[in-house]
């Protein structure tokens, strides 16, 4: 209903009830006997005690509210903090990760020794005590140098097709037949 139409109303029983006591109808409380004036003060006082009643309840209903809306926000700030404490756990664990890797290449660096042995060195250290020409020296350390070589790439091969071309490349008749004759040498020296 809006301001005007509420206005209208009020002035129309406004216009009513003076037309009404006009004519005798309605009587004042001053004009009514004792008895009467007790039964209509009676019925005032039940109607406004109705009247407290429906509007404490109007107010409960709206502390209900508030404390309904306090809730909302209390679970909404605490999925928030939920959250915020899993980013930060996971933030946590990203970072125990990276200080372990670090250890580990810290450590792998640790036990390396300062200085490695060329192929040249490791082979006059296998050779010591034969006499070996020069010429097989020097092919040995390119063999050597070449199994290191390989060893390295095929560690850096990442994914199963990789290694697969790679274990096809390197491999052959030749390095097999090898293989097994060194194999079978190792197994009588065993016997032996």
């Amino acid at each position: 209903m809006t301001d005007e139409k509420r206005e209208k109303k009020r002035r129309k029983d406004r216009e009513r009830s003076k037309k009404l006591k006009e004519e005798g109808r309605i009587k004042s409380i001053k004009d009514l006997d004792k008895r009467e004036q007790r039964n209509i003060r009676k019925k005032w006082k039940v109607a406004s005690l109705e009247y407290r009643k429906i509007k404490s309840q109007k107010g409960r209903k709206k502390v209900k509210h508030d404390r309904a809306e306090c809730y909302r926000k209390l679970r909404k700030s605490q999925k928030i903090i939920e959250d915020l404490r899993n980013k930060l756990r996971n933030s946590q664990r990203k970072d125990r990760r990276q200080k372990l890797k670090i250890a580990a290449l810290e450590s792998s660096k640790e036990r390396l020794p300062a200085e490695t042995p060329s192929q040249a060195t490791k082979i006059n250290k296998l050779v010591e005590g034969f006499k070996v020409p020069e010429g097989v020296k020097r092919r040995l350390v390119l063999e050597e140098a070449l199994y290191l070589q390989l060893k390295e790439n095929v560690q850096q091969l990442k994914t199963q097709t990789e290694k697969q071309i790679a274990a096809k490349i390197i491999s052959g008749k030749i390095l097999r037949k090898q293989y097994i004759t060194i194999q079978s040498v190792l197994q009588e020296k065993k016997k032996q």
